[in-house]
């Protein structure tokens, strides 16, 4: 095979044609007009991989990091380090080196083209759900290219190609076989030599050795002739807030298992929170989670479900990974004093059609997450409960809000840019049940479209204490709650205690991104008719004469 990596192999041909529909352009763009450097009946040369690949299977534990790498003319694809004798070999199709290859052209390339990345990043993510995210994309593709691959008399020759997909930690493979043309081939899938010669399995791909029915089986892929396969030395953790994936199960553990850790409670409070807001708060927390997971059950893959509760108040999450089974039976069935309740079907958005259970979404930021509630009666009683709203432009409800906000934050309205909108929010009777006479508060929201401000006014409140404050959700980041009152949680204080306004019970404060407008600099108020007015109310309290410009 020349001046190649490898020694050869040994391969049975025969002549046949097998086609799955996919052409040469289905293949990922190959050429030297990509960039590609092109042999015919030749290996191309050693190449740099820049940057390096860690964590390669093979390569993994004995330390090695991958720096070069050569597109081999009889179907593999060798990435090795500094030292060439320490390596791995992809083979899609290997052939002996004495082979026929005089019409075979070989290509190969690395790329950070952008689109190429999407792509790959993309099939990796539909076989293995977020092996990569937006934190930790990939970063290079190596492309390997056999077009007329064994080419010669009757044979038409095989065409296929190899990518590694790596951001130098995580590292995946993609094979494609657009069409084989001979039936056998006694290698296919990954070895190494490091030190010692490790053979291919060659259960690694689904077809085997029998390479002609590799363009038209499936395995991970809903590409035909697509196989997808992790090349890591160990299964990467790469989960943070923007990724989920199978290894971060592991830190939750196998099986089942009660927990108060504080982290997995705190992280299990954000979800659900986010789905039914307010429902854990500082002062009802969870207090116990059971964790339930099932790891390849029925080979159907890594599934956990975590019930969060106070004992009171209790919740689901149920995480779907990967499932590989068509329909099951899915809800929540009972059977209490010999009476059974069925499952409701209706529970998950997928109904019994569980294969799509990892890919949708319901009410979590998260693909394949679940949150539902598991008590008996919503927490807390609201079945008295009356709430009211509107938007109001009434020019009294505007100047008696505006005479109020203006009380606490001097000049920030006036008649040049007086509020439009108010938004009324009213609770009569909130939580009144039994001994509990009810809470009556409301919440105004003045605005004139750019300036914001908020009103609280608490009349009574009959409960202790509850999460007050200004919290958000924007594009799935859940901003915590701002202890935005005086009285904190303690919101039984909240219709005695004052702030910024004469009424007690009374909170006023600013809803603007940004501070409003320096009045001194506005049309509403200036620093010099300030002054002038101040002059005037001075001379007036000292029992002086005062200009007839003072009284305008």
């Amino acid at each position: 095979m020349g001046s190649g990596l490898l020694t050869g192999f040994i391969l049975v041909i025969l002549s046949a044609c097998y086609t799955n529909g996919l052409t040469l352009n289905d293949l990922y763009p190959y050429g030297t007009e990509h960039g590609d450097t092109m042999r015919t009946g030749d290996s191309p040369p050693i190449a740099p991989l820049q940057p390096s690949i860690d964590n390669l299977v093979g390569l993994g534990p004995a330390g090695l990091t991958a720096t070069r790498y050569r597109v081999i003319l009889n179907g593999y694809l060798a990435i090795a380090s500094d030292d060439i004798n320490k390596r791995i070999d992809l083979n899609l199709l290997t052939l002996p080196s004495a082979s026929d290859f005089s019409n075979t052209k070989v290509y190969g390339r690395t790329t950070a083209d952008p689109g190429l990345i999407n792509r790959a990043m993309d099939q990796i993510n539909e076989a293995f759900p977020y092996a990569f995210c937006r934190t930790s994309p990939p970063t290079q593709l190596i492309i390997a290219t056999w077009i007329d691959y064994l080419k010669a008399s009757t044979n038409l020759g095989s065409n296929f190609q190899a990518i590694v997909v790596t951001n130098g930690s995580i590292t995946f493979g993609i094979a494609l076989y657009v069409n084989v043309r001979i039936a056998t081939a006694i290698i296919t899938g990954i070895s190494s030599i490091v030190n010692v010669y490790v053979p291919p399995d060659p259960s690694f791909f689904p077809f085997g050795t029998d390479v002609m029915d590799a363009p038209t089986m499936m395995s991970n892929s809903t590409t035909p002739g697509t196989y997808i396969f992790s090349m890591n030395d160990i299964l990467p953790d790469t989960c943070n807030l923007a990724c989920f994936c199978k290894a971060r199960l592991f830190q939750f553990v196998l099986y089942g298992r009660t927990t108060a850790d504080p982290g997995l409670i705190n992280r299990a409070t954000d979800q659900i929170n986010e789905a039914f807001p307010y429902t854990f708060c500082s002062t009802s927390p969870p207090t116990q989670l059971i964790i339930a997971t099932w790891i390849d059950q029925l080979k159907a893959g890594t599934n956990p479900l975590i019930l969060v509760t106070n004992g009171s108040i209790t919740f689901g999450i149920a995480l779907y990974v990967d499932v590989s089974i068509t329909t099951a039976t899915t809800g929540i069935e009972s059977a209490i004093g010999g009476v059974s309740i069925a499952a409701d079907p209706s529970l998950f958005p997928f109904g019994t059609a569980v294969m799509d259970a990892p890919s949708m979404m319901l009410n979590s930021t998260i693909p394949g997450t679940y949150i539902f509630s598991l008590n008996h009666i919503p927490p807390g009683d609201f079945s008295n409960t009356i709430v009211y709203g509107r938007t109001t432009a009434d020019p009294g409800l505007i100047k008696r809000a505006m005479d109020q906000i203006n009380e606490a934050f001097p000049y920030t309205f006036c008649s040049t840019s007086p509020p439009t909108q108010l938004i009324i929010g009213t609770w009569i009777d909130h939580r009144k049940a039994g001994t509990n006479l009810g809470s009556n508060f409301q919440a105004i929201l003045v605005t004139n479209g750019s300036i914001t401000f908020g009103i609280a006014l608490y009349v009574n409140v009959r409960i202790a204490t509850a999460d007050t404050g200004i919290s958000s959700s924007i594009n799935g980041v859940y901003a915590e709650l701002d202890p935005l009152f005086p009285f904190g949680a303690n919101v039984m204080d909240a219709p005695s205690m004052m702030l910024n306004s004469s009424i007690p019970g009374t909170y006023i404060f600013s809803l603007n991104h940004i501070p409003p407008p320096d009045s001194c600099n506005s049309v509403c108020y200036s620093c010099k008719a300030r002054l002038v007015q101040l002059a005037c109310e001075t001379r007036r309290v000292n029992g002086e004469n005062v200009p007839a410009s003072c009284n305008y």
